[in-house]
């Protein structure tokens, strides 16, 4: 039972910070302990798969929550996010290229500020404020990263599983490392208003009421 309390009397910002740090660097381990054997096949595909661990630990960073509640929410909204707009882009990649609108100087631009108006509009619409800025960031993220349709498969895949794989990474930590739920996080709430109250009756009453 005290070793419980000990644990939950770890501050949130060191158990953010070793969550954190933990997941940068897996995912930057994992990207590149594999960029080498993908080197022997391609250098395209290592390339692209080491811009995938990229975004992977960014992710990690950017998902980050205290609570294990909200980074299962968070989690979720970011992974169909990321899933929607990395379609949504290789699919602009695809009919840019097939419609010989070469000039992307007028397509993108025009393209990704649609998609960001629309996705704040459903997000704020559907109350999914955190796959509307995934949505339009995996979006950009196919769509500026692809040079020809051929690109746009291995861009949108590495894209969107480096981002999904940090969303997971975080999601684990969360559960296993200075796990913290909702229901701990009220009831510190509640000691320490209790404690305030405590405090305040000693104020006014002169009386000692901690012995």
């Amino acid at each position: 039972m005290s070793s419980f309390k000990k644990r939950r009397k770890v501050p949130n910002v060191i158990r953010r910070s070793i969550r954190q740090g933990l997941g940068v660097g897996f995912a930057v381990f994992v990207g590149y302990i594999l960029q080498e054997p993908l080197e022997g096949l391609t250098h395209h595909a290592a390339a692209q798969w080491l811009q995938g661990a990229k975004w992977c630990a960014i992710t990690v960073i950017v998902v980050a929550a205290p609570v294990i509640g909200k980074v299962a929410q968070v989690s979720l909204e970011r992974t169909l996010g990321t899933i929607i707009g990395g379609v949504l882009g290789y699919f602009a990649v695809v009919i840019n290229r097939s419609i010989t609108l070469t000039d992307n100087v007028i397509f993108g631009p025009l393209s990704s500020a649609t998609v960001a108006v629309i996705g704040v509009l459903v997000g704020r619409a559907l109350q999914l404020e955190y796959s509307a800025k995934l949505f339009c960031m995996t979006y950009i993220l196919v769509l500026m990263g692809a040079e020809a349709v051929s690109d746009a498969a291995l861009v949108a895949i590495t894209r969107i599983g480096g981002i999904v794989l940090g969303v997971m990474i975080t999601l684990v930590l969360a559960v296993t490392v200075f796990p913290k739920s909702a229901s701990h996080e009220a009831a510190d709430a509640m000691s320490a208003a209790l404690q305030g109250l405590l405090r305040l009756y000693s104020l006014a009453w002169n009386i000692d009421w901690t012995e």
